[in-house]
């Protein structure tokens, strides 16, 4: 056998290892380290994670813990509950830290964590823009049949309100999300919240402006709370 089919053999070798060790890894619940990322996060985003993650495990010798102490130190950086620390001298594994990359590494693992738990329609508009969680939304809606885009919408940010609280969010909290989430852009599906007149500017499916009042709001929301009870 040649140096070449020696070569090609080991690489074939490393690449079924890969395989193997993303398949284990993969298994658990997703949690910023271990497990897979929901499936609407896009491809590119998903090789991302695996990279980082392969070099914080497996290159860099980290345990679990290690990493999700560092995913949790990354995103309170700039908040109050950002605590003192330093970076460490050294990777677990021996080798001197490289501050540039570490940084780069356990931000984007931070990240992706935090826009995950966003929920799949704002989560994709901060990994891949308005467009792409508009047309996250045209696909829900087309599987959920006379859903529309305000109605998706609603239920996305009181589950993600949910999943970051210990108690159910009021329509009024589901009100101040949907400020948050009008930017001003042109393309954003909650344009406004007229609070003085007590309306929700918002676009449809097909980036036609629609209004709905807050009383249409609360019955909404009502349905909404009621089918999430009962799943």
């Amino acid at each position: 056998m040649s140096n070449h089919d020696e070569i090609v053999k080991l690489i074939r070798e490393m690449e079924k290892r890969k395989e193997k060790n993303d398949k284990e890894l993969e298994t658990y619940d997703y949690d910023g380290i271990f497990g897979k990322p929901p499936k609407w996060v896009p491809e590119v985003n998903l090789e991302n994670f695996r990279k980082n993650r392969d070099r914080v495990l497996i290159d860099w010798e980290y345990s679990h813990d290690a990493v999700i102490l560092w995913l949790d130190r990354f995103s309170k950086i700039g908040s109050d509950e950002d605590d003192n620390w330093e970076y460490p001298s050294e990777y677990p594994c021996g080798e001197k830290l490289d501050v540039g990359q570490f940084i780069k590494t356990m931000d984007y693992l931070s990240y992706l964590r935090w826009c995950i738990g966003l929920g799949p329609v704002e989560g994709l508009r901060r990994l891949s823009g308005n467009f792409a969680a508009q047309g996250y939304k045209s696909w829900v809606g087309s599987k959920k049949g006379r859903k529309d885009a305000l109605a998706i919408t609603l239920e996305e940010t009181y589950i993600s309100l949910l999943n970051n609280s210990s108690k159910r969010p009021t329509n009024g909290e589901v009100l101040k999300a949907l400020e948050y989430k009008s930017t001003g852009d042109l393309n954003d599906i909650i344009q406004e919240i007229d609070w003085f007149n007590e309306r929700i500017c918002w676009l449809n499916q097909k980036g036609i402006e629609r209004d709905t009042s807050f009383k249409q709001f609360r019955d909404r929301m009502t349905k909404i709370r009621k089918r999430q009870k009962g799943s």
